[in-house]
Order: C-alpha cells, then structure tokens, then sequence
C-alpha cells in the first residue's frame, strides 16, 4: 500500500480517466524504446486512496498499424470490457511504438507474444503499472484474447507472482 501511495498521480492520467481507453506511450528510461498501449481509467482514478483492480490485455495480430490498429482495439476492448472500465484499470498492450512527434506510428508485435519482440512489450507494459499506475497489486488477471489466449497462459506459468487470475478467450 505504501508504494501505490508514494506514486504521484500523473495529470493526463486524472484528465482522461473515465473518458474510455485512450493511446499511452512508455518512454524507457536510458533507451530509445517507446511502448504504446490503450488504457482505460475508472472515473474515480486519483480522486480517492481505493486501488483498483486491473486486467492486462494480450490482442491477436491483427495486420494493422497506427491509427487504425489504436481504434480497432479500442473498439473490441470496449465491447469486451464493457462496464468493468468503471471499476477497473484496463490495459491492452499494443506494441512498439516507431518514429518521432506527430509521426509515430504504433506497431503490432511480430506472431507470437512468446516470441522475444512480445515479452519484452509484455514485460515493458507490466513497468507501466508498477511506474505509473497506482493499482491493487493483488488484483491484476491476464486476458488473452482469441490467438493470445495460449501465450496468455504460457506467460501466467512463466511469471504466475504478477497475477491473481487469467482469461484465456482462445488458443489451444
């Protein structure tokens, strides 16, 4: 509890919370790496001390880039989610992010989210959490969504301390 206190609340995060999922890019530190993600806030983010839960997203390849690849997956995490977007912090880990400013374009990671592209933006994205995010630690649950249903499963065996649940809506 003392280290999601000690977290400042960052001010876009407050702004957009409650707004529906938007695109947040993970700068890593000391790299020139940059991961998108579409976030989704609960309304009250912030504005009390409750820690919600979160569920971490895991998409299939969809053979899209940029803006159309960030509405897509808003979309169907939108109508996956539905009402839980109220009550829970939901992100959905889109991938690289390339080029600079206005330019940058998100990626989608190579086939497989076991493959070493896709653990490192897994990876990548969980620091979003434990950087930026003040969250219920105890409640984090994977979702994989159809093709990553299987790697969801593989990385909750792999890393089975980070999560108190997984969903796998497909895969083997």
């Amino acid at each position: 509890v003392i280290c999601e206190l000690a977290k400042p609340i960052d001010r876009d995060f407050k702004s957009k919370a409650g707004k529906g999922f938007f695109k947040h890019v993970f700068a890593v530190p000391y790299e020139e790496t940059r991961l998108a993600v579409q976030l989704s806030l609960p309304e009250d983010y912030g504005k009390t001390d409750d820690f919600h839960p979160v569920i971490v997203a895991l998409k299939p390849v969809m053979g899209l880039s940029g803006s159309e690849l960030e509405d897509a997956v808003a979309a169907q995490a939108s109508a996956l989610y539905g009402e839980l977007t109220e009550t829970h912090v939901v992100m959905v880990v889109l991938g690289p992010e390339s080029g600079e400013g206005r330019k940058a374009v998100s990626t989608e990671i190579g086939d497989s989210w076991m493959s070493n592209e896709g653990l490192y933006a897994f990876f990548t994205s969980y620091r979003i959490l434990l950087e930026q995010l003040r969250f219920d630690r105890a409640r984090v649950v994977l979702d994989g969504w159809e093709g990553a249903g299987g790697d969801a499963l593989r990385l909750i065996t792999s890393a089975p301390s980070f999560f108190s649940g997984v969903i796998a809506r497909g895969g083997e």
